[in-house]
């Protein structure tokens, strides 16, 4: 059955560190429509961004339409085994800084893949890829929010989620390229147990404020998935090649 709806949303979240303090808007407005295998979503969107430093206040503005296209060719939508998922967005909007110089157009670019498929008689493969790209001009300041982070369950396993980006005055705050990519292979511990699963994977990616500054890192680890009626569960410990520290990640179903 195909649906069509209509969407509103209002988000407002703040962040302090130190002695600077962050607040960010969000509204959306689209329609979304939807059938067995495939989304569309059109909307616009408004931000607003904030951040007080001391007596220092800058404040970033960002209007932009924006098309979203997702399409699913799945052997199931809970527990896949076999088959591939995408998604991809275009964005175009205009900027505002506090000067008419920080000021201009700017294009917001995504492409995520994942792929499901059959190795052997009881090993299975996944993959998964991601590119984003905020196209604009060095001196137009856009709100964070359009900005990409790496780092988490669904990103690169290893490190803190959202933890990968620029280092700006202590802070990690989101670049204009992100890339990231994983492998993994898993399959049944014992045949009496088709449910519970150990896996194997390697990730890799890092945001960046341009492709010539990109530098991936990478992280590798072991876990366990249980295939739950409500999608998998995935329980993984994972080590940061960069740091050498370890992290244990939770997380529950399948993402884009």
């Amino acid at each position: 059955t195909d649906l069509h709806r209509n969407l509103a949303s209002l988000q407002v979240d703040q962040s302090r560190s130190a002695d600077t303090v962050a607040t960010n808007l969000g509204l959306r407005l689209g329609r979304l429509y939807e059938a067995p295998q495939d989304e569309r979503l059109s909307y616009v969107e408004l931000l607003r961004a904030r951040e007080t430093t001391g007596s220092e206040v800058n404040t970033n503005l960002a209007l932009s339409v924006n098309q979203q296209w997702i399409r699913r060719r799945l052997d199931s939508s809970l527990l896949p085994t076999d088959g591939y998922q995408s998604l991809a967005l275009i964005g175009l909007g205009y900027a505002r800084g506090g000067g008419s110089e920080d000021s201009g157009p700017f294009a917001r670019l995504q492409l995520k893949l994942g792929a499901y498929r059959p190795l052997g008689a009881h090993w299975y493969g996944s993959a998964r890829a991601e590119v984003d790209q905020v196209v604009v001009h060095d001196n137009v300041g856009v709100p964070e929010k359009l900005l990409f982070l790496a780092g988490g369950d669904d990103s690169v396993r290893g490190y803190r989620f959202r933890s990968l980006g620029l280092q700006r005055n202590g802070l990690t705050v989101g670049g204009r390229v992100l890339a990231v990519g994983s492998l993994e292979v898993a399959r049944p511990f014992t045949l009496s147990l088709p449910s519970l699963w150990g896996a194997l994977f390697v990730d890799a990616g890092n945001a960046a404020s341009s492709w010539a500054d990109y530098h991936a890192v990478v992280g590798v680890g072991a876990g366990v998935r249980w295939r739950s009626p409500v999608g998998p569960l995935r329980v993984d410990l994972a080590r940061a090649m960069d740091t050498g520290k370890w992290r244990l990640h939770f997380s529950v179903g399948i993402t884009l």
